[in-house]
């Protein structure tokens, strides 16, 4: 068999972390858009970026043997590029750990109050709403039933006078 054909078969297994890496990045991204832990979709990102150096630096190595250099030159070479790729990888999956254990603890109390939509913070009591002053009188507040009507004014009318008598 070839040299590159080899590398082609030893391959596989990491084109197939890759798209499980993948599947990964697309699962822990919808579940940051719930409010899931980013530190998980930092580590599968982390994790692709890796793999897919991983699958590169096998297909660099494919040709390793026309390099004209010293052995000890790409020994150091190999230690310090397999070292790198290494550690890369184990931060990937501290990270993916992380936002696991992350994900498995309740939430922490929400910034708003009950009947206010999500963002907004409520107004502490006896205080309006930052950037809204009081409404005028016969103004009701957003979320509120509207002040009744006022009454017409009427022109002020005489009593009325008792027919004379007799």
């Amino acid at each position: 068999m070839s040299n590159f054909l080899l590398t082609l078969i030893r391959s596989v297994p990491v084109v197939l972390q890759l798209v499980a890496g993948l599947f990964g990045l697309i699962v822990s991204v919808q579940a940051r858009s719930r409010g899931g832990s980013g530190v998980t979709v930092a580590g599968f990102a982390v994790m692709l970026v890796s793999t897919a150096a991983d699958i590169i630096w096998q297909f660099v190595l494919a040709g390793a043997g026309s390099w004209e250099s010293s052995v000890d030159d790409l020994q150091t070479l190999f230690t310090t590029v397999g070292m790198t790729l290494e550690t890369v990888a184990l931060l990937s999956w501290v990270l993916v750990a992380i936002g696991i254990f992350k994900s498995g603890r309740r939430p922490q109390q929400p910034a708003y109050g009950p009947g206010y939509p999500a963002g907004y913070g409520a107004p502490q009591p006896g205080y309006p709403q930052p950037g809204y002053g009081t409404p005028p009188a016969g103004y009701s507040q957003p979320g509120y039933p509207p002040a009744p009507p006022a009454a017409p004014e009427t022109p002020p009318t005489a009593p009325p006078t008792a027919p004379p008598q007799g």
